[in-house]
């Protein structure tokens, strides 16, 4: 059926004003307008209201390599192990001496054009990087989901992905590979390397799937075949091209002749064809077997091999017969050549002692430990650690007096040329260089009364008092200095923000029980978290050796207690059941109430399943206490649903069970609790792993008796309630997870009602938010903890829509024009002196060539048309692809337009919220046309008319089918059926007849779907305009929304001005396969619908049904047509009808008619017209069932009976048969038979 919506859009302004607003109609699915329709309320875009920044803290997590450019001084990148990678800006703005230049993060959503999150893998990251001999702008890296630990969950496979400007955006290669970033022994790999004696050879050694090389610089990899080489189930982890080692002829190329391969478990495989053929010449030799962490080469070819804690094997020249020799055994794990003399050899151990060789690697003294100095971020130098944990050394090529370490606690910089340990007896003193570098991995935060205090791994926990500077955190160090300590939790009573409590466990040695060598961390503070002291149970040796990691929660405080008197409950790991402490942590006890679970262990209490052992890194906050009842704690457990206590944790009660209201086995789940209302809870449900999958959000308003699951959500991974905002009584509810379908940060300021997405992907990172915490006293205060990259908080610009008054949106009066070549440019150039070009114009040189305006002003914002004008002199439609703030919004076809020098327009919806945006143009499976500009337009005050058609409600003649997934229903030609060239009379053209009542520029859209680039293609006219040939659907895009395009740029493709009125659409298949679902006919502003489209409102009947045939369709409209007295007519919203008016006549309901039932008669000519069918379409009067039926008739045959409709939408029914039409006037009669009903026409239909 057709389906057609009214509303009206927003007035619109440049400034932003607060004038109230006509609210928009409830539009099921309507993704085009800036306000969406939920089940329950409305969820708008704020995000322009918000920035998110980084919390400065500076170093923490892993580097594993720094990677210095032979190309230009000052440019060097840092690949972390959880956050990413970083490029160094040698102008940023830089720490606390003022000396200029600061880490930038590469791997954003904007940077990767990525729109949404990794899959289900928990952690991403970059695995290894290289940089182009000779191009400085063009660096690779592979990324993608890795396995943490022992979690073999790789989530969405991993890629190479290639910059040309610098690290600053990047296209993802070809691959679908495993990817061994962060893993426990894979982390220190150099995988990339490419051949300098012709950059566009790149080698990449995969983590499982052996070695790959690339003949295109990169942007596509094919696996390496080769005779003796690593095998394709291997795990290649160094690659190394040696420039000196000679050339040989490969492929018509000039390409490095010596090609090394070593596997992570000791095979090193040389190649001296480039790569054609290789030779393990590590057999029985002294690396053979041996784990190896680094690979250099010197200008004379010898290889230096760095064994994990093993020591440095030397091959001198490269050559096999030479034989390896020890060059060095004290647990050397890295090396590094300096370039400007192949005798001086630096070399590492693990535990950050630097040795230096002057003879080539014969012999190497010792220069001493490490000593650390921290100008800019203090707390780094004073951290306590057993050793300088240390992944890869490197010396600056423009400044080989500077020798950088990439460690665990950053990036650090000392001289090359200091005196020996036995010349001066001290060690070697390392200078931080981690300004910028942001990679905590996130473990908890909560606001007290000092600032933030956040915990992460490696460091326990730091107060946060500025989030601008990262001179102003404090490191938390319940022993000295700040231990290597997992904070996992931290928690303060609801009515005391002074006292805080933190949960650490130490795992130096690798223990993370409470061994006595190794003691725990954990305490409490009474000043806000700026000073602390353990608990005494820690402190005297009496802490209960299960107690450790996990969850723990604080009681509100009841009248007159003391802090000796603090009430804590703590959840700890390896499913032991919780504990309670009623003394402030100096005596511990485990509950009883759940002995009867597991009696696996004599001495402690334990669940039969919860997290296992990997529960120490299970980002959940299973355990809350109520913020009103003192001593009343929340407890969720897996598989045993919610428990609550009323007497500080020495009794639990079970309040409700996961199989029938909450997710079985909620990972990373999280509780929390509404401030000021006793029992007032909400669950996120983090990953459901449960048999029956139920992630989303639900509300507890009973303690946790009963829940609500809250209409919308998918996964989400964090909860957190703050300061009611202005104009609310319910304090402000955030949420991190999938709404709808995407992916945000969430706030509702009535308690989950409506919602406004603040941010997509917080500070562009593409990871995810795992960890809220709100201020209790202000509003929109908000710090999240991102997997992997630290911290970042809210920054509202004054004017966000803090109250539901506020909701309104806003938009720019006028179009703005942006020259292509004043944007970014990849892969393309400027052309200048083209007649018809307003200033010059851009040639895309390849399939990679983009271009990218940075700062695109939607003011205001709202529905939004982007106008490409570009000019395409090949013949051929060379199709781009659009990008906004880095994630895809459709692809437009750019037909030919007669020469190089002539122009046409392409143009693309989308819905933009206020503020600056990204747009990119990039080449999509062609090289590209000129571009000229882009004209950016954004709706005023309008009114909102959408039709959608379902295709196969057309009567489909010979040549056409339907088909069904069960899902979708859709329409596409026979097998074998096509037809190449241009309908022609007798084709099985489908007509689709359509209305609008009001006249303006609208869109053509498409539902479709495609199997192939050579099956992928239809006809297309418009109200009996030239035929388009719409070529290039895209098969990789499965259904997808699209708008017809004509290939050959000959037929406007759109916007189409119509009138108020009928108007039509005319389909013929083209090639076989191509699938339509859907037509819908909208405002030319709005963005496209997503999903499965639009369903109906209550101000939405349709107004019109469909027809099939090439000889047009007949509408007869009822308030035109004669009728009987009981008939009257009625509008409803934009929609005119008859209606026998309830209780208008002696008897509501009509079984058999008569002469005397009121009927409506539709007369219409039958001269010339061929057999015909009848739809009639009408709406019932109630959602009931009632008022839903009618009789119907043709030229005076049989009466036909209709019933059983609700009033959900209008509806478009057809009568049995088909009918010969009679030489004059024919009739169709409706009569009643229940009053209410809604008549709006009759249509007849060509068979």
């Amino acid at each position: 059926m057709a389906l057609r919506l009214f509303g009206r859009a927003r007035s619109r302004s440049r400034s932003r004003s607060r004038s109230r607003v006509e609210p928009v109609p409830s539009f099921n699915g309507l993704e085009s307008l800036e306000q969406r329709v939920l089940l329950s309320g409305t969820v708008i875009d704020a995000t322009s209201f918000y920035e998110f920044n980084a919390v400065n803290i500076g170093g923490g997590g892993f580097i594993q390599d720094v990677v210095y450019s032979e190309a230009q001084q000052d440019v060097r990148y840092a690949v972390s192990d959880v956050g990413g990678a970083f490029r160094w800006d040698p102008a940023g703005a830089g720490g606390l001496t003022g000396q200029p230049g600061r880490w930038e993060q590469m791997v954003t959503t904007e940077g990767f054009g990525f729109d949404r999150l990794p899959g289900s893998s928990t952690s991403y990251g970059v695995e290894a990087l290289a940089t182009h001999p000779t191009d400085p702008d063009v660096v690779l890296l592979s990324y993608g989901g890795f396995a943490s630990g022992n979690q073999q969950d790789f989530g969405t496979p991993g890629n190479v992905y290639r910059s040309e400007d610098g690290g600053r955006t990047f296209t993802a290669a070809n691959l679908a590979v495993d990817i061994s970033a962060g893993d426990l022994m894979d982390k220190f790999s150099r995988r990339l390397a490419f051949d300098a004696n012709d950059p566009d050879v790149v080698y990449y050694g995969s983590f499982k799937q052996g070695l790959f090389r690339s003949t295109d610089g990169g942007r596509s990899f094919a696996p390496v075949v080769a005779d003796g080489g690593p095998g394709a189930a291997t795990n290649a982890a160094l690659v190394a091209v040696d420039p000196n080692g000679g050339t040989v002829q490969r492929d018509g190329r000039t390409v490095s002749a010596k090609v090394y391969a070593a596997t992570r478990l000791g095979d090193v495989f040389q190649s001296l064809d480039g790569g054609q053929s290789f030779a393990n010449i590590s057999d029985g030799t002294a690396v053979d077997g041996t784990f190896f962490q680094d690979i250099d080469l010197t200008p004379d070819g010898t290889v230096y091999i760095s064994e994990n804690y093993g020591g440095i094997t030397r091959l001198p020249g490269g050559v096999a017969a030479n034989g390896w020799t020890e060059a060095y055994p004290d647990r050397i794990v890295t090396a590094a050549v300096d370039p400007l003399d192949a005798q001086r050899i630096f070399a590492m151990s693990n535990d950050g002692t630097l040795h230096r060789s002057t003879d080539g690697g014969v012999t190497f003294d010792r220069m001493g430990r490490a000593l650390r100095a921290s100008p800019d971020t203090p707390w780094l130098a004073v951290t306590t650690e057993d050793y300088f944990s240390t992944a890869q050394l490197s010396i600056d090529p423009f400044r080989p007096d500077r020798l950088t370490v990439s460690s665990g606690i950053g990036v650090w910089n000392t001289s090359a040329d200091q005196p020996t340990e036995a010349q001066d007896g001290d060690g070697v003193t390392w200078v931080s260089d981690s300004v910028g570098i942001e990679m905590m991995v996130a473990r908890d935060a909560v606001h007290t009364s000092a600032g933030v205090v956040v915990a992460a791994e490696d460091r326990t926990a730091f107060l946060i008092t500025d989030p601008a500077q990262s001179s102003a955190q404090v490191a938390i160090g319940l022993q000295q200095g700040s231990p290597i300590a997992n904070g996992s939790s931290v928690d303060t009573p609801a009515n005391d923000r002074d006292y805080v409590a933190a949960v650490s466990f130490n795992y130096q040695g690798g223990n993370y029980s409470n061994d006595p060598a190794y003691p725990t961390f954990s305490g409490y503070s009474t000043d806000g978290g700026a000073t602390w002291q353990r608990f005494a149970s820690v402190a005297g040796g009496t802490h209960p050796a299960p107690l450790a990691a996990g969850n723990l929660a604080v009681s509100t405080r009841a009248p007159g207690e003391t802090v000796a008197e603090t009430n804590l409950v703590w959840l700890p790991k390896d499913d032991y059941a919780p504990f309670f402490s009623l003394d402030n942590g100096a005596t511990w006890q485990q509950s009883p109430s759940f002995d009867a679970l597991d009696t696996r262990d004599a001495d402690w209490q334990r669940f039969s399943f919860q997290h296992g052992h990997f529960n120490s890194y299970v980002k959940s906050r299973l355990l809350v206490a109520d913020p009103v009842d003192a001593g009343t704690f929340y407890l969720y457990l897996n598989r045993l649903g919610v428990w609550s206590t009323t007497d500080g944790g020495q009794t639990w009660t079970q309040r409700a069970t996961n199989n029938t209201q909450l997710p079985e086995y909620g990972f990373h789940a999280q509780l929390a609790a509404t401030p000021g209302v006793s029992g007032d809870l909400w669950f996120a449900s983090g990953r459901d792993a449960g048999a029956v999958v139920r992630n989303g959000l639900w509300h507890s308003t009973d303690g946790g008796a009963t829940w609500e699951r809250s209409p919308g959500w998918g996964r989400t991974f964090s909860v957190a309630l703050g300061a009611a905002a202005a104009g609310s009584t319910d304090p402000t509810l955030y949420v991190s997870g999938v709404l709808e379908g995407r992916q945000g940060i969430y706030r509702s300021t009535n308690a989950g009602v409506d919602w406004q997405r603040m941010a997509e992907f917080p500070a562009g990172l593409h990871a995810e938010p795992y960890y809220l915490s709100a201020s209790p006293t202000e509003v929109d205060d908000l710090y999240v903890g991102v997997a992997g990259y630290g911290f970042v908080h809210a920054v509202p610009d004054g004017d966000a829509p803090l109250s539901d008054e506020d909701r309104e949106g806003f938009a720019v009066e006028d179009s703005v024009t942006y020259q292509a070549e004043n944007a970014s440019l990849t892969a393309a150039g400027v052309v200048n002196g083209i007649p018809d070009a307003d200033g010059g114009t851009v040639d895309y040189w390849g399939t990679s060539s983009a271009v990218q305006w940075q700062s695109v002003d939607a003011g205001a914002g709202g529905p939004t048309r982007l106008d490409f004008r570009y000019a395409n002199g090949s013949g051929q439609d060379r199709s781009t692809e659009l990008f906004v703030d880095g994630v895809s919004v459709g692809t437009l076809a750019m037909g030919p337009t007669g020469s190089w020098t002539k122009h046409a327009v392409a143009s693309l919806s989308v819905d933009l919220s206020a503020g600056l945006h990204t747009v990119r143009l990039q080449a999509y499976n062609s090289t590209g046309p000129n571009l000229d500009s882009m004209t950016v337009t954004t709706a005023g005050a309008a009114a909102v008319e959408v039709v959608q058609i379902e295709a196969e409600e057309a009567i489909l003649p010979p040549g056409w089918r339907s088909g069904t997934d069960g899902t979708t229903t859709w329409i596409e030609s026979e097998a074998g059926v096509q037809r190449m060239g241009p309908p022609v009379a007798g084709d099985p053209v489908l007509t689709y007849g359509f209305e609008v009542g009001t006249a303006g520029a609208y869109d053509l859209l498409a539902r479709v779907q495609a199997p192939s680039f050579a099956d992928n293609s239809f006809w297309v006219s418009v109200n009996g305009g030239g035929w388009m040939k719409w070529n290039g659907i895209r098969p990789d895009a499965g259904w997808q929304w699209a708008t017809p395009q004509d290939q050959n740029g000959v037929v406007p493709s759109g916007p189409f001005q119509l009138d108020a009125g009928r108007h039509e659409v005319r389909i013929l298949f083209r090639e076989d396969g191509t699938r339509l679902d859907k037509l819908v006919v909208q405002p030319s502003l709005f963005a496209m619908p997503t999903g499965a489209g639009y369903e109906a409102g209550p101000l939405g009947p349709p107004r019109t049904a469909i027809g099939g045939g090439s000889n047009g369709t007949l509408v007869l409209e009822a308030e035109a047509a004669e009728a009987d007295p009981a008939w009257v007519v009625r509008s409803v919203g934009a929609a005119t009808y008859r209606v026998v008016p309830n209780g208008s006549t002696p008897s509501p309901v009509v079984f058999t008619p008569t002469s005397s039932t009121p009927t409506v008669r539709f007369s219409f000519d039958g001269a010339g017209r061929g057999d015909f069918r009848v739809a009639v379409g009408f709406l019932a009067g109630s959602s009931a069932f009632d008022d839903d039926s009618f009789f119907a008739r043709v030229n005076g045959g049989a009466w036909q009976t209709f019933n059983g409709y609700d009033n959900t939408s209008a509806r478009s029914v057809l009568l049995n048969g088909a009918y010969t039409p009679l030489g004059g006037s024919n009739l169709v009669e409706v009569a009643l038979r229940e009053d209410g009903l809604l008549l709006d026409k009759i249509e007849i239909l060509p068979v």
